[in-house]
């Protein structure tokens, strides 16, 4: 045990209490994880800036593309212009799918069904819903673009669904919107129309010196309610005729025919031996109070050399929407329903601005949107200016007085608005463009039998038709 006992002397320490070293295994532990996992001055920094590196894509998207908002919505605008242009129907679908559309047939099949105003209204509200998704996902285009042209054009390939969508959605609303017309009434109408046209050319030629017009002659007139005869064999036919002839009556008729047909014409010249005894002057009168009551046939009565002197502001909105293209009323009317007051409201100072700088577009409106902004823009600018502003460019100045205004809170675009859409329901209802030549509810004058005066005797009345012509007084009611 001697010899081998020295082996084993390392091991007394343990045995030992007052050993130099005290070994603690749970502080060793400690100190080897310490330095196993204690980070160098490198990785510090790179756990520093990890989170940043996190958090850049969220900063802002719009940073990392070198496009300008501008390049970028240019580019959106390219690909909606070529989208829009390339639409068909059918478009994309097979051959075997492809459907056969007759618009003539799909008319009338949903007149007689009695569903043709419940396809309207379908088709109105996906118009609108496909029109307010395309503006959605432009709107995220914007926000988070590629960082080149030919990714913001990949972007751009997913409205290519929405605006076929769209376009489809407009072109069946465009068939089913169209209103049948009153066979006998039209044909009336044609009656009454051609016996004016008659009597005034009748007076034409009777007297010495008047200056062609460019009435049409009967011959010309049977012809033509000949060909217009044949031309109307169906109803949807007839009602696409009807819509063309009431834009010739609205924009191609002269002022002269349209006064021969509401009263008779006054001449320079005029041989009492031939026309018989004058006839008693016209009676000037101020118009009413009511202009939203006013009938289209009305309307085209007022002169505008009147309605500048008085500055009649209604009346000239009135006037304007009556000499409009029917595409830009009927544009006003949708947008009325469908974008609101206050929206349309907001879009006046903008357009404004680009009109007074002269620029060529709006930030952050499409192309497609800009003419019916600018449209709508005119027509608030007759109103203040009392003037067709769609005939006369207005003054630079005038409008910079205008926005001027507008920013100081001026009322008069709320009440525009209002009167707008007050005529668009009345004046111009669907109902009085389809009868254009009926009085309105308020132009009729219902006179009572108990309210006529007691009859005269005989020898007064014997004594009053031998009275002078200067001395016969008469009664006119002229109606607003």
């Amino acid at each position: 045990m001697s010899g081998g006992g020295g082996q084993w002397d390392y091991l007394l320490r343990w045995q030992q209490g007052g050993s130099e070293e005290d070994f603690d295994l749970a502080a060793a532990d400690d100190s080897e994880d310490e330095e196993r996992f204690e980070p160098t001055d490198g990785a510090e920094e790179d756990a520093q800036e990890a989170p940043d590196e996190e958090d850049e894509p969220e900063k802002g998207a719009q940073s990392r593309s070198k496009l300008t908002p501008d390049q970028v919505l240019d580019i959106i605008n390219e690909r909606i212009e070529c989208y829009t242009k390339s639409w068909k129907p059918n478009k994309g679908a097979a051959k075997v799918d492809e459907i056969a559309y007759d618009p003539e047939a799909m008319w009338e099949e949903a007149q007689l069904a009695g569903q043709r105003q419940q396809l309207v209204e379908r088709y109105e509200a996906d118009l609108a819903y496909y029109s307010h998704r395309l503006d959605k996902l432009c709107d995220e285009i914007m926000k988070f673009p590629g960082n080149t042209a030919d990714k913001v054009r990949r972007q751009c390939s997913n409205l290519e669904v929405t605006i076929d969508s769209m376009e489809l959605a407009e072109w069946l609303l465009s068939i089913y919107k169209l209103e049948p017309v009153d066979d006998s009434s039209d044909d009336n109408l044609d009656a009454d129309t051609e016996r004016q046209r008659h009597i005034s050319a009748q007076r034409l030629e009777a007297s010495a010196n008047f200056i062609d017009l460019g009435l049409p002659s009967e011959t010309s007139g049977d012809d033509e309610d000949g060909a217009l005869g044949s031309e109307r064999a169906t109803a949807f036919a007839r009602n696409m005729e009807e819509h063309q002839a009431h834009s010739r009556r609205q924009y191609s008729t002269t002022d002269s025919v349209v006064a021969d047909s509401v009263e008779p014409p006054m001449y320079a010249h005029q041989d009492p031996a031939v026309l018989g005894p004058p006839l008693p002057p016209i009676l000037r009168t101020s118009y009413g109070d009511e202009p939203e009551q006013s009938s289209i046939a009305m309307v085209l009565r007022w002169r505008w050399d009147d309605l500048i002197e008085s500055q009649d502001r209604k009346r000239i909105v009135s006037k304007v929407v009556s000499e409009m293209k029917a595409e830009d009323r009927e544009l006003i009317r949708t947008r009325l329903k469908y974008v609101g007051k206050m929206n349309m409201l907001k879009e006046i100072p903008a357009c404004l601005g680009m009109l007074s700088g002269g620029q060529p577009k709006m930030q952050g409106v499409l192309p497609r949107d800009l003419p019916k902004i600018i449209t709508f823009t005119r027509l608030f600018l007759s109103w203040w200016m009392c003037d067709n502003c769609f005939t006369e460019e207005p003054d630079k100045r005038h409008i910079e007085e205008l926005l001027s205004c507008l920013k100081e809170g001026l009322s008069d675009p709320g009440t525009f608005c209002d009167y707008l859409n007050m005529i668009m329901t009345t004046t111009f209802s669907e109902e009085a463009l389809r009868h254009p030549e009926r009085p309105s509810q308020a132009e009729i004058i219902e006179i009572s039998d108990d309210d006529e005066p007691a009859p005269r005797p005989i020898d007064q009345r014997k004594s009053n038709l031998n009275a002078t012509p200067g001395e016969q007084q008469g009664s006119a009611i002229v109606l607003d």
